[in-house]
């Protein structure tokens, strides 16, 4: 293969690929892409298995063929590089990038030995695994960008991204989307109407796949997908970008009942006073793993007070707020990062915050006016069990002791 293309839109192409491409395959092909010329333009080509994705765009063919390269490899040598560059073959295992007074080798493996996809019975006849599935779905790529964005943080550790709770939950109705992220602690839910579909549809999918094809949807207003729920996989199809990865199966927790849960008391709250307030004790989100530190919210007289509890240092912080509001007194203890990492997601001036009526229920909802929710658990008050009242109930342990050896000594 002999091609000449322009090295500032070729560098644009790898930088997309490298997200899908791993730095440390188990095989030495995965740790390339694919690259092809075919009508007078260059198809590329990557995959990890799990994420799948091809790009095409336009160079000058000098001689037809293919090779596989290492994105990384030639960013690294792409850097400063300017204007037009030329690929073209060096040696067995070597392709030589050259362009105005610079050249350069990298290392390459056939075609042969790339992964091969199943091919996709379609006009554009792409290297994809087969989508049975005939129903086409039209999504704004904003708003799958928004789902990323918003729902990634509230899912389990991405080490866990297999699992059912470490995937945002997609539902694709005939007139709205919805998505729920949870790790049972806090949850996340947000809405937004859409273009009628034909069927509804529900899907698992893994926020570090989905963020890896992220930089190809954007480029373009609208994205299709298609979904084939017998074999667990999805493919976009956006522009000149085709890819998809495979989606996760597995039962979803049933979240609705705890969202649409009976409100007793209701309360505006603007969030960047409580961002302020919040921010100088995030600290404690982290002792609270330790179940050692919490913030604590307490209304009373029209103020709405932020205090920061420590189980070594005590009351650490205090910041009030005044607020007009008839709503009856409360008070409860909560994570500092979750309510932070939930304001971040709902993104609003305002906040409502909503404590459930039913006293068993111990999470508190925070909703913005697009009717998106943040749902966080809230925690047990450690006062409760301070080192005083250990040493109450250890108080007679040495008295009993004295007295049995009196009586031995008797």
């Amino acid at each position: 293969m002999n091609i000449t293309i322009d090295s500032k839109e070729f560098k644009k192409i790898l930088a997309k690929f490298k997200k899908i491409t791993p730095k440390k395959p188990h095989l030495p092909s995965l740790g390339m892409i694919k690259l092809e010329t075919k009508e007078g333009n260059l198809n590329v080509f990557g995959t990890n298995l799990d994420v799948w994705a091809q790009a095409t765009m336009s160079c000058t063919v000098n001689e037809a063929g293919g090779v596989c390269l290492n994105p990384y490899e030639m960013l690294t040598y792409l850097k400063d590089v300017k204007g037009n560059i030329t690929l073209s073959l060096a040696d067995v295992g070597r392709y030589k990038i050259s362009n105005e007074g610079i050249s350069f080798q990298v290392s390459a493996i056939n075609t042969e030995d790339y992964p091969v996809m199943p091919v996709v019975h379609s006009t554009q006849q792409i290297v994809m695994p087969v989508v049975h599935s005939t129903q086409q779905i039209v999504l704004d790529s904003e708003l799958l960008q928004d789902v990323f964005k918003k729902c990634c943080v509230h899912v389990k550790p991405k080490d866990r991204y297999d699992e059912p709770l470490g995937c945002i939950f997609l539902e694709i109705g005939t007139d709205f989307t919805q998505a729920t992220a949870t790790n049972t602690f806090r949850l996340f839910n947000m809405k937004r109407p859409i273009t009628s579909q034909s069927n509804k549809i529900a899907m698992l999918i893994p926020p570090k796949r989905l963020y890896s094809l992220l930089d190809f949807i954007k480029e373009n207003k609208q994205v299709t997908l298609q979904v084939d729920q017998e074999n667990l996989c999805i493919n976009f199809q956006s522009g000149d970008f085709v890819g998809g990865f495979r989606l996760v199966k597995g039962q979803y927790p049933n979240v609705q009942e705890v969202i649409t849960s009976e409100i007793g008391q209701t309360i505006e709250l603007d969030s960047k006073q409580l961002i302020q307030a919040l921010k100088p004790m995030e600290f404690l989100g982290k002792e609270y793993l330790n179940n050692l530190g919490y913030v604590r919210f307490i209304f009373r007289d029209s103020i709405f007070s932020v205090e920061g509890w420590s189980y070594k240092d005590g009351n650490v912080s205090n910041t009030k707020i005044g607020i007009e509001s008839k709503t009856e007194p409360f008070e409860f203890n909560i994570n500092p990062v979750f309510v932070l990492q939930g304001l971040e997601s709902l993104d609003s001036n305002k906040i409502i915050l909503k404590i459930p009526k039913n006293e068993i229920n111990s999470s508190r909802l925070f909703e913005n006016e697009k009717g998106d929710l943040a749902l966080i658990m809230t925690i047990r008050d450690l006062e409760e069990e301070t080192p005083e009242e250990t040493n109450e109930e250890n108080v007679d342990e040495p008295e009993e002791e004295s007295n049995e050896k009196s009586e031995i000594e008797n």
